[in-house]
């Protein structure tokens, strides 16, 4: 999966440059929020400008990286496509990521 990663004093942007977060490329996408985490970032920002689609196991990536973040960091996500905001709306993540526009 390629993503672009902006490193800023206060938080970490990463944008997926893919259309969709699948079961194809979730694990990857789980795998680099993982890094960065591991690298000590504890504020992250996810760009979503990009996806139009999302499933349950591009969804589980999120929520995974919200769990290794813990309790003193925060993962939010910005710029929603509408297909990809639906999602968020049916599965009630929206009230566990916070969604910036």
């Amino acid at each position: 999966m390629q993503l672009e990663t902006t490193v800023n004093p206060d938080v970490v942007i990463i944008t997926p440059l893919e259309t969709r977060v699948d079961a194809h490329v979730a694990p990857a996408f789980r795998n680099a929020l993982a890094e960065r985490i591991d690298q000590g970032h504890r504020r992250l920002m996810v760009n979503m400008e990009r996806v139009e689609f999302i499933d349950s196991s591009g969804l589980g990536a999120l929520v995974s990286a919200i769990k290794r973040i813990g309790r003193d960091g925060e993962l939010r996500v910005c710029s929603l496509t509408p297909p990809v905001r639906a999602m968020f709306e049916l599965t009630r993540l929206n009230r566990v990521i916070p969604i910036e526009d």
